[in-house]
């Protein structure tokens, strides 16, 4: 926008050269900025803002919060194609946002979620291998590691007498080193995964793919398997705007999971509780939509659930085969019978499609809202790419409760 010089008579002559000034001042910004730099201009020169430019001001803003309507395309601008590259990926260049601002809103969007036609040959990790038969699975701590070879005359590949020292401390110096082995080989992971966030022509594949890996909490620090850590990283890449019950029985299965919340102490008589707790309060319902019954019912239904090596296996011998009531239903119900009943309930639906809101739009949502935003998901069978799509054409995210926040 260029400002006027409103005519002669409107101004007195010792004021005319500075509006004269102000009449070649041009610059790209926001109609916000313009309208504050035009009133500053005004208060400079003792005049009002209307007797400086001839130009009707800017229409106010709508209010667009909590509208899941698609943004009207002749709201679609260069600004907004950035807030949404910023959000569906982690920014882009000048250029990249000029391609997006080309398109229609819907296009643009579409060109960020279904970002499976865009081919991206990214180096995949170099593996160094660095990893024995014998480490897996790896002991969670150095006592246990050497309680092992004492119980069993055998840990982390070592033959160890009960009642030899030497071959203890070697047991002691093999969990130190590959520990240590094993940590500096993730740390690879974590820099090549960050190298893809940058160079990436599906940004959307990346940001899904950090989301789902907070998610799904699991760490180094307890699996001590960088092949583990790399293949769940993998998982949640390749199905990361897919179906969120595919996604869910796959990282239930997933051998840095199993690792993580003890699925090798989950047997039958004797059921471990961690995993059936983090699958209801941290990756499905959230907390107070579920009782200490629920937990302890459904991780009966997980037992025999394990891993070997890089493979997920069921030992029959160790599974609870017996009748389970789990929020609300009874039946003889494996882990993924479980899963299906968690994904049934409203609250489910309800939690995952909030946070996700919450990780792209904006932290506060209404309750109203977060009803929409359920039934959204549940409607959609719970595939993540059309949800995505609502979200990122709507009106809200394009609100002044959203930008900039």
């Amino acid at each position: 926008m260029r400002l006027h010089r409103p005519a002669q008579s409107a101004l007195p002559a010792h004021q005319a050269p500075q509006a004269a000034a102000a009449a070649s001042f041009a610059f790209p910004v926001s109609p916000l900025f313009k309208m504050k730099t035009i009133r500053n201009f005004a208060v400079a020169l003792g005049l009002s803002a209307a007797a400086l430019v001839q130009a009707a001001p800017a229409p106010a803003q709508p209010d667009w919060q909590d509208d899941l309507r698609p943004l009207p395309a002749a709201a679609w601008s260069r600004e907004r194609a950035a807030h949404l590259l910023e959000r569906a990926g982690f920014g882009g260049t000048p250029a990249e946002v000029d391609k997006l601002a080309a398109m229609s809103p819907a296009e643009a969007v579409r060109s960020l979620v279904r970002y499976q036609r865009i081919q991206d040959k990214l180096p995949a990790f170099d593996e160094s291998g660095a990893f024995d038969a014998g480490l897996d699975p790896f002991a969670p701590s150095r006592p246990s590691a050497t309680d092992l070879g004492k119980a069993t005359g055998e840990s982390l590949g070592v033959k160890a007498k009960p009642d030899g020292n030497r071959k203890l401390q070697q047991v002691a110096d093999r969990f130190l080193y590959w520990k240590r082995v094993t940590k500096l080989e993730t740390e690879r992971i974590g820099y090549w995964w960050a190298n893809r966030m940058l160079v990436s022509k599906r940004p959307m594949e990346e940001k899904m793919t950090l989301f789902w890996h907070g998610h799904f909490a699991t760490g180094e620090e307890k699996v001590h398997d960088y092949r583990k850590m790399l293949k769940q990283n993998m998982l949640l890449r390749a199905k990361a705007t897919g179906n969120f019950r595919d996604l869910l029985i796959s990282v239930a299965q997933d051998p840095a999971m199993l690792a993580y919340l003890d699925a090798a102490v989950n047997v039958k008589g004797a059921p471990n509780e961690n995993f059936a707790r983090e699958i209801m309060e941290l990756f499905t319902m959230g907390v107070g939509n579920y009782t200490e019954d629920d937990i302890r019912e459904a991780a009966r239904a997980f037992t025999g659930w394990n891993f070997k090596g890089l493979d997920f296996v069921l030992n029959p011998a160790q599974h609870d085969a017996g009748s389970k009531t789990v929020l609300g239903k009874t039946g003889n119900f494996d882990g993924v019978q479980v899963i299906d009943i968690i994904l049934s309930k409203p609250v489910t639906a309800e939690f995952v499609a909030t946070k996700i809101y919450k990780y792209f739009v904006r932290e506060e949502v209404s309750p109203e809202l977060r009803v929409r935003l359920g039934k959204l998901l549940r409607d959609s069978r719970y595939e993540i790419a059309p949800f995505l799509e609502t979200v990122f054409s709507s009106r809200d995210f394009y609100s002044d409760a959203a930008v900039g926040t």
